[in-house]
């Protein structure tokens, strides 16, 4: 009966309802099964309150976003941006070009100096994030294009040598790579 209930019997109930099933849904279950355990206890139908021992998976906020878009997302992300021919677009235009043809990191992206692009020998010199090492790239033709146009069309003045920096005031470089979730 339900006034012996134990550990073991919740045990042997969920692990059999977890197959097959996702994160969240196992989480779903787990949730009314505590409130469950949790009524029998207090209406003294349990000895023993049982919900603390049900435990689901942690789930994220933003964690059923996907982490990455699918070719044809990245296709039309870039046609989109391509059309915004303000200084702000030429910029994010150019940045998403660089991000989608290179798969570079947000910070590579923000530490990019104006040294670093050799337009002679189309290189691009990109320091990374996460090693410190330098690779040179072969500057590929569209988003070679993008950042010339964007340093030629959208870039303010500045006596900064970064590539890309905010168009509203203060104009300086970006401080990392988290400011690409929502630059201005």
């Amino acid at each position: 009966g339900l006034a012996e209930l134990s550990v073991r019997d919740v045990d042997a109930y969920l692990k059999p309802c977890y197959a097959g099933l996702r994160r969240a849904s196992i989480e779903d279950i787990t949730v009314c099964l505590r409130d469950v355990l949790r009524h029998l206890h207090r209406s003294g139908r349990t000895v023993a309150d049982l919900a603390g021992t049900v435990i689901g998976p942690r789930i994220y906020e933003h964690e059923g976003i996907p982490s990455a878009l699918r070719a044809e997302e990245v296709h039309r992300v870039l046609e989109v941006t391509r059309e915004d021919l303000s200084p702000i677009g030429l910029r994010d235009y150019a940045i998403l070009m660089l991000l989608a043809s290179y798969g570079l990191r947000a910070a590579e992206i923000v530490r990019l100096r104006l040294e670093d692009i050799d337009w002679r020998r189309d290189v691009l010199r990109v320091r990374h994030s996460k090693t410190g090492a330098y690779s040179e790239l072969p500057l590929q033709r569209e988003p070679g294009e993008a950042v010339l146009r964007y340093l030629e069309k959208g870039r303010p003045p500045s006596a900064h040598r970064e590539v890309f920096l905010r168009i509203h005031a203060p104009r300086r470089p970006f401080k990392n790579g988290g400011i690409l979730h929502c630059v201005t």
